[in-house]
C-alpha cells in the first residue's frame, strides 16, 4: 500500500504501517503504542510548496517531511530546522540517476549504483562511492525533491517527529525556504514558458567520468573500478 492510499481510506493505522515502510530504520516509531508521533499530516498541492517547506524552518524542527502523490514518495530528513537528507521512490530522484543527469557517472554505473540503493539502502552506497561525492549527491538530491513538490497536484504530506539517524549516510545543511524559493522558480520558469533554463547546472558541476565501467565477475572488483575512475577524474567536489 502506498501513502495516499492509506490516506484516501482514512485508516490511521495504515498511514503508520507505510510511514514504517518509508521511513525505516532512518526514522523508526518511538511514540504511544510503538508508532511514530505525527505534528501534522493533510493534503498537499505544489502551489502550497512554500507553505509547506517552511512549517519544517523552524529551529526546533526536528524528523521527516513526507510528501506522496499515488506512488511517487517523497521524504526531505529535517533537522533543528535544516534539511538534512532526502530519499525518493522516483527513479529520476534516486542517487544513482541524480549523479548521472549531472555527468558524474555512466548510465551503467547509475544502473548500478540504483540496485544497491533499492536493495540495501543508502547507507550501502559508501561502499561503492567517496565520501565527497556522497555528499555532492546527497545536496543534489536534496535540491531535486524539492523541486518536484510544485508539480504535484493532489498529494499528502505528513510531518513526523523525532531525530532522524543519519549514521552511516550522507547529510547535507540546506534551508528549507531557500529550497522553496528555488523550487518554486525553477516551477515558475517552466509554466511560463521562460527563455531561461528550467534549471541552471551547479556552478560546481564535475566533469564526466572517463568511459564506461569494464565487465566485472564481482561486485568487489565493480566497486574497486567506480572508486578508481573516480580518483583518477579528479572531480573536485566542493
Amino acid at each position: 500500500m502506498f501513502l495516499s492510499d492509506a490516506f484516501d481510506h482514512a485508516l490511521p493505522p495504515d498511514v503508520d504501517q507505510v510511514l514504517v515502510r518509508i521511513l525505516g530504520d532512518t526514522l523508526p516509531p518511538d511514540g504511544d503504542g510503538g508508532r511514530h508521533r505525527v505534528g501534522a499530516c493533510g493534503r498537499f498541492a505544489g502551489h502550497l510548496t512554500g507553505d509547506l517547506l517552511g512549517l519544517v524552518a523552524h529551529p526546533k524542527s526536528s524528523g521527516a517531511l513526507v510528501v506522496a502523490e499515488e506512488e511517487s514518495e517523497r521524504v526531505l530528513y529535517v533537522q533543528e530546522g535544516l534539511v538534512v537528507g532526502a530519499a525518493s521512490n522516483v527513479l529520476f530522484e534516486r542517487l544513482g540517476r541524480v549523479l548521472y543527469q549531472a555527468g558524474v557517472v555512466t548510465h551503467a554505473d547509475a544502473d548500478s549504483l540504483i540496485g544497491v540503493e533499492e536493495g540495501h539502502g543508502d547507507a550501502s552506497l559508501a561502499e561503492w562511492l567517496p565520501e565527497d561525492v556522497l555528499t555532492w549527491g546527497a545536496r543534489r538530491r536534496a535540491e531535486a525533491v524539492a523541486a518536484a513538490l510544485p508539480y504535484i497536484r493532489r498529494g499528502h504530506f505528513v510531518l513526523v517527529e523525532g531525530k532522524p539517524a543519519l549514521e552511516g549516510l550522507a547529510t547535507v545543511l540546506l534551508d528549507p525556504r531557500t529550497l522553496a524559493t528555488e523550487a518554486m522558480r525553477i516551477y515558475d520558469a517552466w509554466r511560463h514558458g521562460s527563455a531561461e533554463e528550467e534549471q541552471a547546472p551547479p556552478v560546481d558541476a564535475p566533469e564526466p567520468l572517463p568511459g564506461p565501467l569494464e565487465p566485472r565477475t564481482t561486485r568487489e572488483e565493480e566497486v574497486e573500478d567506480i572508486f578508481r575512475r573516480i580518483r583518477e577524474a579528479d572531480l573536485g567536489f566542493k
